[in-house]
């Protein structure tokens, strides 16, 4: 009976341990880290209105700056640049890292972002969107000397 509750209490205190560190974090969960600074970062944010109080989303990050709510990014070789995919809209953007700005790429949802392949000295990204089994190619053309790089 007393190693039951030894036990019970080492059980409880252990997971309020770990309920108290997941949001003493200030709301981060995990994270992913994607190279040259960029990462993917599970959030646990307050929701309002919904079923649950707490919700966990994922966030592209450069350094420790919040560029949004995302699913998939991708960084260049190099690291300057990085493409990445809107969660709230599925719009696709393309961030440069010396001016900390996005561009918004595509205008419409064209499926998930599945890959990117930089080709950096031709100054353009191409990559994959759309379900399994209706992938498609695009492409975007970017100028790092008018964004400041």
């Amino acid at each position: 009976m007393y190693m039951r509750a030894i036990i019970f209490l080492i059980v409880f205190a252990a997971l309020a341990g770990c309920a108290t560190t997941q949001l003493s974090k200030k709301g981060g969960i995990s994270s992913k880290d994607l190279g040259h600074g960029f990462s993917i970062r599970v959030l646990a944010q307050e929701v309002h209105g919904g079923f649950e109080s707490i919700g966990y989303f994922s966030h592209c990050f450069y350094k420790n700056e919040d560029i949004g709510q995302c699913d998939r990014m991708f960084p260049a070789q190099s690291g300057k640049f990085a493409i990445y995919q809107q969660a709230s809209s599925g719009l696709v953007f393309f961030f440069n890292t010396k001016s900390n700005k996005s561009s918004q790429v595509t205008d419409q949802f064209q499926g998930l972002l599945n890959s990117a392949t930089w080709q950096e000295k031709q100054e353009r990204v191409d990559f994959m969107v759309g379900e399994p089994g209706s992938v498609h190619p695009l492409y975007f053309m970017y100028h790092p000397a008018l964004d400041g790089s």
